[in-house]
């Protein structure tokens, strides 16, 4: 679906370094699911807290959700909301931050894409 088809939710991506860094504007707060100790569901992507200290990640997306169209992917990383860290924000931190977000940014790891130096 073409971005313009979306009026929720308007992607933005850029690269840093090698690094490809997905900018997700929300224009309402997206449906937040708790389903386990580790793992919540956000507007269809499941995001997991794998490793401790680390942000969570991209687990699984819903084909055909808000998050799929925005071309997200497994071991996608959510390093942003909002402008804030989330690298050792615990699963409930999360959870309210997200309630509330407008900005998500995620990085995909080990893709290249920028210049090497």
């Amino acid at each position: 679906a073409a971005v313009d088809e979306l009026p929720r939710i308007a992607p933005n991506v850029a690269w840093v370094g090698a690094m490809k860094v997905i900018q997700i504007d929300l224009k309402q707060p997206a449906k937040i699911e708790p389903v386990d100790e580790d793992i919540i569901t956000m507007a269809g992507c499941d995001l997991g807290f794998i490793m401790p200290g680390n942000p969570p990640q991209v687990l699984q997306i819903e084909q055909g959700s808000d998050m799929a169209s925005f071309n997200l992917r497994t071991d996608d990383v959510l390093v942003g909301v909002d402008g804030r860290d989330t690298r050792g924000v615990t699963k409930d931190e999360l959870g309210k931050l997200l309630r509330a977000a407008s900005r998500l940014t995620f990085e995909r790891p080990g893709e290249d894409g920028g210049e090497e130096e």
